[in-house]
């Protein structure tokens, strides 16, 4: 059964989703309320948190096959949970799983995807995901 992902950080890059599943997928632009968006510590990516009262915009990639979603978790790591949100999307309500950040104090600051695309997303599309890709898992 496919899955609707809710991605707010390298994700909602085509190039990084195309490098990590082999395919493309429908990319829908939307928002998230009572979350909130920041840089890890140190790391060129984001992690979203909690956050009353806050607004995020994303986009939900719909319709990922099981093959790809496992692809994408595997990406996400250890320092992710998935959690299910409701978004609205043209007017409908729908179901998405999105990924949250565990470690909150290790966040500070804005992430920018301008700036991730300008200096890291050429190397983690060369580099990281080949290597994360032939990583057994644990």
């Amino acid at each position: 059964m496919s899955k609707n992902i809710f991605v707010y950080g390298t994700l909602q890059n085509r190039e990084v989703v195309a490098a990590l599943t082999g395919k493309s997928f429908l990319k829908v632009p939307c928002g998230l309320d009572g979350y909130e968006v920041l840089k890890v510590k140190e790391e060129h990516y984001p992690g979203m948190i909690t956050s009353s009262g806050k607004h995020i915009g994303g986009y939900v990639l719909m319709d990922v096959d099981n093959d790809s979603f496992g692809r994408i978790d595997k990406w996400e790591g250890k320092n992710y949970t998935r959690a299910n949100v409701n978004i609205e999307v043209n007017g409908r309500q729908i179901d998405a799983v999105a990924y949250i950040w565990i470690k909150q104090d290790q966040l500070s600051g804005q992430w920018s995807n301008d700036e991730y695309r300008e200096t890291h997303m050429k190397d983690c599309i060369t580099k990281c995901i080949p290597a994360e890709l032939e990583t057994p898992d644990q």
